[in-house]
């Protein structure tokens, strides 16, 4: 129990951490607030994929800090890491209802793609349980 506890708040810390370092930003777009989290390393007239991220019923709300975490931990580790392979721009909207509206997912993709420098043709989209279920609606 102890070693679970020490590793929970590890990971929370390592979020913070994360969160401190990258660029981090707030968008009420399409009904949903989102955390945006871009690589600091990011070169001019680099495009990045796009990791959308749904969350289920259990991270719903209106502080835009519940669907953080834990769940996206790795997801950030392996996205924001300057030594990874897998970077990419990280966006975890969260929903108030914990559903989620295909049209307005949509909508917020459309959004990301205008503010940031999005690779168009690496995006994916990943959720659980709810979220899960939104990326069926959305798709």
């Amino acid at each position: 129990m102890t070693s679970t506890l020490l590793l929970l708040s590890a990971l929370l810390l390592a979020v913070s951490e994360i969160d401190l370092e990258t660029h981090s930003t707030t968008h009420d777009t399409s009904a949903y607030s989102c955390r945006v989290l871009v690589p600091r390393d990011i070169q001019p007239n680099e495009s990045l994929p796009l990791l959308l991220f749904l969350h289920g019923l259990g991270e719903k709300g209106k502080d835009n800090k519940s669907q953080v975490t834990p769940y996206l931990s790795p997801l950030i580790e392996a996205t924001q890491s300057p030594d990874t392979t897998y970077r990419a721009i990280l966006v975890a909207p969260q929903s108030s209802s914990g559903w989620w509206q295909g049209e307005q997912v949509n909508q917020l993709v459309d959004d990301m793609e205008s503010l940031y420098p999005i690779d168009i043709s690496r995006e994916y989209l990943i959720g659980i349980s709810a979220g899960g279920g939104g990326c069926y609606v959305t798709l």
